[in-house]
């Protein structure tokens, strides 16, 4: 039939006279890239695809240029990938790190806060503390004050003191005695007036008595 197979048993075109059928250069030109590594030849005695020179050398580097864009394109996928993992590996460690530091913001942030509330709590109650020992060692330096104070005039005012109690007493004890001897002779006049008014009656009775 006039078909030929090449080294991978596939069908080709390749020496396949056409010389003398309907088949027109057009038509082989219209289909020429599926008939590779060949050429169309036309002359006296041939008319049809004819294999260029090394046709199989031209498939082996053909097919290793292939593979090897492929190979290529694998590596530079794997590579697309890797890298793509590698940062988005690098982009979650930056994540975390930036979280971490926000967190670690916030917490020394709430910290401080705290220390601020405490050292002003603290701060407040030393100076009431300070406040309350001031007002008592005022207190008890007034007190002993007036205690000194209150001890000179005592000292100062003793001996005017003892002279008044002793004329204040002379003169209560004056005043009771006279007290005493006023109501002494008192009683004693109305005991008188009344022994003398008995005595009258007595004496005119004796001598009412007589002039009977």
């Amino acid at each position: 039939d006039g078909l030929q197979r090449d080294a991978s048993f596939e069908i080709t075109l390749t020496k396949l006279a056409l010389k003398g059928t309907c088949v027109t250069p057009t038509s082989l030109k219209a289909i020429r890239d599926q008939v590779r590594y060949s050429t169309i030849k036309m002359n006296t005695s041939y008319f049809g695809f004819w294999p260029l020179s090394r046709a199989r050398d031209r498939k082996i580097i053909n097919d290793y240029g292939l593979r090897s864009r492929h190979a290529t394109t694998i590596q530079s996928m794997f590579r697309a990938r890797k890298d793509a993992q590698i940062v988005q590996c690098a982009r979650e460690k930056y994540s975390r790190k930036k979280v971490s530091t926000l967190l670690s913001a916030i917490w020394r942030g709430r910290q401080g806060r705290l220390f601020a509330e405490n050292l002003r709590k603290m701060k407040w109650i030393q100076n009431k503390q300070a406040v309350k020992l001031q007002c008592w060692s005022r207190v008890v330096l007034a007190k002993k004050m007036y205690e000194v104070m209150r001890r000179r005039r005592w000292l100062s005012v003793a001996p005017f003191a003892a002279v008044t109690v002793q004329r204040m007493f002379r003169g209560w004890l004056g005043r009771n005695i006279a007290e005493l001897t006023r109501t002494y002779l008192l009683e004693r006049l109305l005991k008188m007036e009344k022994a003398s008014v008995a005595l009258q009656a007595f004496g005119r009775s004796v001598i009412a008595k007589r002039e009977r």
